[in-house]
């Protein structure tokens, strides 16, 4: 996505073909702005991939932002369980944890 001032402007119909994947760990914050440019709503996260999208052809008044650990399958291919990308596997009795901070500005 071309970033201007490390800021991406994009035009309501841009989902309408599906979610946006980020793999790889390339963004760790997201910020959506006001108007002005100054944030409104910034996330923060460590997650291997990350989902941006709104609901396609629906005009709809929201954009969700959704860390990932794993994913399902691409569209053009399928992978067994064990095969997915960026899959998070624990053994029997392991835990995993994670977090994430979300800031609202007025």
């Amino acid at each position: 996505m071309p970033l201007q001032d490390k800021t991406w402007s994009f035009e309501k119909n841009i989902f309408d073909d599906d979610v946006l994947i980020f793999p790889d760990y390339q963004i760790k914050q997201v910020s959506i702005l006001r108007e002005n440019g100054n944030p409104y709503l910034t996330l923060d996260f460590h997650a291997p991939v990350v989902g941006i999208w709104s609901p396609p052809k629906k005009n709809a008044p929201f954009i969700c932002i959704e860390p990932w650990f794993g994913r399902c399958d691409s569209a053009d291919k399928e992978y067994c369980l064990k095969e997915r990308e960026f899959d998070n596997a624990l053994l029997g009795g392991a835990e995993f944890a994670t977090s994430y901070g979300i800031q609202i500005s007025e």
